[in-house]
């Protein structure tokens, strides 16, 4: 079975590749937890677009959604009637994808989705509740999640930060403790066991976001990160630390959102901002190669009446901008598709969803 490449960034909502801690069950890429900041994931595929429902041969980008009682359910992603516009929307849950669980018995306190193998198939890393992670790589062929081998152990953190942080094509991970001390945990042979891991590479990271992506267009993914009065500041991921390599550069000014999505809007190939009111309104801010929001004609409005419980933005319709699928207090999945510098609503799944987590990713 071939694979679609992907590029080193990992993770979705976006999104999403989608990467996160999800101690409030939130779905990647964005996640909030208990105690410490939200974080924010942008995962792309290889050829320059979001990830999307895009079906290539056998390759299926799909969704694993866990329910109450720990089992994963597969869909494939949704399709788009006769192919062509207006992509009224449909399910298109074949077995085992939307019938029989592809795993069971996941209760963990954690989920990070992620390539972490390097087989350009999405697997879990999971963490329980006494710090230890499990691996589970996903087979493409029988469409299930094997193993569940330990692969970390004491991993008592506030924030987990999974991404391409080394530029190898495989996740790593960043843990923040309730300091605002980072530690780099590369994931060598498909372990974070007997790899160097624990590195101090920032100190005094006490922010509210963590916005993850390949800022800089360098092939590794680098923070964007916002303080409580709404500044943004940049560090970027240089020789694996943010120390010493002249991060926190304000890049942003006034961000007093609600929510935060990385994503694709201008089709420059580099990671934009949409960002969501309390009103329900979205505004778009490019992040321009000046590698700063500031002067790049941000504060754009692209979209209104989202008030909705979760978002998942994507290049829903292959054309290598990001989309929204949203979903409501009931479980209906609406799309909004982004044309013509706006987001419109161009449907509804007929099939309401009631899950506890999402994972969205190439499966």
């Amino acid at each position: 079975m071939k694979h679609l490449s992907r590029l080193s960034l990992v993770g979705v909502v976006i999104l999403l590749i989608m990467l996160s801690s999800c101690d409030e069950k939130s779905v990647a890429p964005t996640s909030k937890s208990s105690e410490g900041g939200v974080v924010v994931v942008y995962g792309k595929t290889a050829s320059n677009s979001n990830i999307g429902s895009k079906i290539v041969g056998n390759e299926k980008v799909a969704w694993v959604n866990r329910d109450s009682q720990g089992n994963l359910i597969g869909w494939v992603n949704f399709t788009y009637q006769n192919g062509s516009p207006p992509y009224n929307l449909v399910e298109a849950g074949i077995a085992p994808f939307g019938t029989n669980p592809v795993g069971t018995g996941f209760n963990f306190s954690n989920y990070f989705n992620a390539d972490w193998n390097g087989d350009l198939i999405n697997d879990l890393i999971c963490r329980d509740a006494n710090g230890t992670l499990y691996f589970y790589p996903f087979d493409g062929n029988s469409l299930t999640y094997t193993g569940g081998t330990v692969v970390g152990n004491s991993f008592y953190f506030t924030d987990y930060m999974a991404a391409d942080w080394n530029g190898d094509g495989k996740a790593d991970l960043i843990c923040r403790d309730a300091s605002g001390t980072l530690r780099f945990y590369p994931f060598v042979n498909n372990t974070f066991i007997g790899n160097g891991g624990g590195t101090i590479v920032g100190n005094s990271f006490n922010f509210t976001h963590y916005l993850i992506a390949d800022w800089n267009g360098d092939g590794k993914a680098d923070l964007i990160c916002r303080d409580a009065s709404g500044t943004l500041r940049f560090y970027p991921f240089i020789n694996n630390t943010f120390i010493g390599v002249g991060g926190g550069t304000i890049v942003g000014n006034g961000f007093n959102f609600s929510d935060f999505f990385i994503g694709e809007f201008t089709g420059d190939n580099l990671p934009d901002l949409a960002c969501r009111n309390a009103s329900g309104n979205l505004y778009l801010y490019p992040f321009g190669n000046n590698v700063s929001f500031i002067g790049n004609n941000g504060g754009r409005q692209i979209g209104s009446g989202f008030n909705y419980v979760r978002y998942f933005p994507g290049d829903w319709n292959f054309d290598n901008l990001s989309d929204f699928m949203c979903l409501d207090s009931s479980g209906n999945v609406a799309l909004y598709q982004y044309n013509n510098g706006t987001l419109s609503l161009t449907g509804v799944a007929s099939t309401a969803w009631n899950y506890t987590d999402y994972f969205a990713g190439l499966y």
